[in-house]
């Protein structure tokens, strides 16, 4: 089991923002704490939101799955 919390809200956005904003944990075989390197095996990327710019992923999309209400698309491939 992996615990992981992550707060976030806009508090205001100009109408011409073009930003996404996402949480990505990275999953390996390091446990130490060290940071990303050539040993991380997988990239977990969770877009939280876009404005005018949509989230692009490698992969094909695998399933839709439904976390505290909101349905998330899951999409799989490699980098």
């Amino acid at each position: 089991m992996i615990t992981t919390t992550r707060n976030w809200a806009y508090s205001a956005a100009a109408s011409d923002l073009v930003a996404n904003v996402f949480y990505q944990p990275w999953l390996g075989k390091i446990l130490d704490g060290t940071a990303v390197s050539s040993t991380s095996t997988y990239e977990i990327m969770i877009w939280l939101s876009n404005r005018r710019v949509g989230p692009a992923s490698l992969g094909s999309r695998v399933a839709t799955v439904n976390i505290g209400g909101q349905n998330w698309a899951v999409f799989k491939g490699r980098v």
